[in-house]
């Protein structure tokens, strides 16, 4: 059964791309139709404000379906019936409201041109759902409701919105889309595979390069990649580090892989993560050597790696201008300054996100 979310005003205004929209294309604009989500109308309460007694959650007192804003840590939560369920991660921003358009911290939007919620978190706008712009305007069904609309859904105790065409879940399980353990598949697809070198919830594909899942296992044949672009000669220093695989991707992919060729030659692993849409994100990287670590000390609850065969996955860390990072998820064997590591050498990859 799902039970509507009273109270909510629909306002006509403008609006900015999402977070993830925006990190995937600093370019793009944003206007039509945003529909408002009264924060005073909701009774968004504040955590550090005191709350009135209702049953069900505590710390504050709440009832199930309700929705409260926590400014200590810049999250939108809401009432399962047990626990206070994050809506979104805390971004750590100064609590001074957001612009584009212009609201209060702790407001909620819906974007019908990327037909997603967004909350207004600290001082920027944050996606709490899967952008899906190609969704339409329409309305939803069991229950019916229009584009925009909220609902709790109390079967599966989760908060669901209407994108135009479907009713979708608001991100929540205090990681993000309803992930809580390592290993979690997450309402959006995606596996939590913990925290990532920078500390911060770091979420990958459920399949390698190349697979796709069959609904059992991951089916097809494994993507094996070159660092460079296969060339054994004309390598390129790039300056990867050790930790943040999001930057690595974003300089790599600047780099021109080969100089003993003429134009621009693509360093193909990072790339690919780079150029990947899946689940409704465009902001993929090649994991750092840190993150890899980070899944392959989590491999068994991720799944969809090859604990058998002598496979090795690369990192987005290089050693040298013609040596990269990589570990074979077998024996968790990682060379980094080692011949097995040459980068034209053809590896397997899974991209991440976060």
């Amino acid at each position: 059964m799902r039970k509507m979310v009273t109270g909510i005003v629909l306002k006509a205004g403008h609006c900015e791309p999402p977070k993830s929209a925006r990190q995937s294309s600093g370019s793009m604009s944003c206007s039509g139709l945003l529909r408002s989500l009264c924060s005073l109308a909701m009774t968004v309460v504040v955590m550090a404000s005191s709350a009135p007694a209702y049953a069900a959650c505590t710390n504050p007192a709440g009832t199930e379906s309700q929705i409260i804003y926590h400014d200590d840590e810049n999250v939108l939560q809401y009432c399962d019936g047990t626990n206070w369920q994050g809506m979104n991660r805390g971004v750590v921003t100064a609590s001074s409201g957001c612009s584009n358009p212009a609201r209060y911290e702790g407001a909620i939007v819906y974007n019908s041109d990327f037909n997603v919620v967004q909350l207004c978190s600290g001082n920027q706008w944050v996606a709490l759902g899967k952008i899906n712009a190609a969704a339409g305007s329409g309305g939803c069904s069991n229950p019916a409701g229009n584009e925009g609309e909220i609902v709790y859904n109390d079967d599966v105790n989760v908060m669901q919105y209407c994108d135009g065409s479907a009713w979708r879940p608001l991100y929540g399980g205090g990681k993000e889309n309803g992930c809580t353990n390592i290993g979690d598949v997450c309402a959006d697809g995606t596996v939590y595979a913990g925290l990532s070198g920078a500390s911060t919830p770091m979420f990958v594909t459920r399949c390698d390069a190349g697979m796709s899942w069959g609904g059992a296992s991951c089916t097809g044949t494994r993507l094996t990649l070159s660092w460079n672009n296969g060339n054994n000669a004309g390598y390129v220093l790039t300056g990867a580090n050790t930790v943040d695989g999001k930057t690595n991707t974003a300089t790599i992919v600047t780099f021109d892989s080969d100089t003993g060729v003429t134009g621009m030659q693509q360093h193909q692993a990072a790339q690919y993560c780079a150029d990947l849409v899946a689940n409704g994100y465009s902001d993929w990287f090649l994991p750092s050597m840190a993150e890899l670590t980070t899944l392959y000390s989590n491999r068994v609850a991720i799944g969809g790696f090859d604990l058998v065969g002598n496979t090795y996955n690369w990192a987005s860390t290089e050693n040298a201008d013609f040596r990269a990072c990589a570990i074979k998820f077998t024996d968790g064997y990682a060379p980094c300054n080692q011949g097995e590591n040459v980068k034209y050498y053809a590896r397997t990859v899974r991209c991440a996100r976060r």
